[in-house]
């Protein structure tokens, strides 16, 4: 039980942090849709999707910062769930 509560708390403090860069960037994301309007709503979701490894979401990076720190996102759920299945047991 203790490790199943460590994930979640993990999950969802990423979730929440990345979900803050994204707005913070916000000006290096842009929508499938143009006539979308920019909501905190969506960056939620973003980050959502990209730790869930879905990765499907109506946000776009448009630059290449935006792009990095997508990238850096889905390098942290990679390593983490390396680190917590492989290494860590426990």
């Amino acid at each position: 039980m203790n490790r199943l509560i460590k994930t979640a708390c993990y999950q969802i403090i990423s979730i929440a942090f990345f979900a803050m860069i994204y707005n913070i960037f916000s000006d290096h994301f842009n929508y499938d849709d143009p006539s979308q309007i920019d909501k905190r709503l969506d960056y939620l979701l973003l980050s959502t999707t990209i730790q869930c490894s879905i990765g499907v979401s109506g946000l776009n990076p448009t630059s290449d910062l935006g792009k990095i720190i997508l990238i850096l996102h889905q390098l942290t759920v990679l390593f983490i769930h390396i680190i917590t299945i492989y290494i860590l047991k426990f």
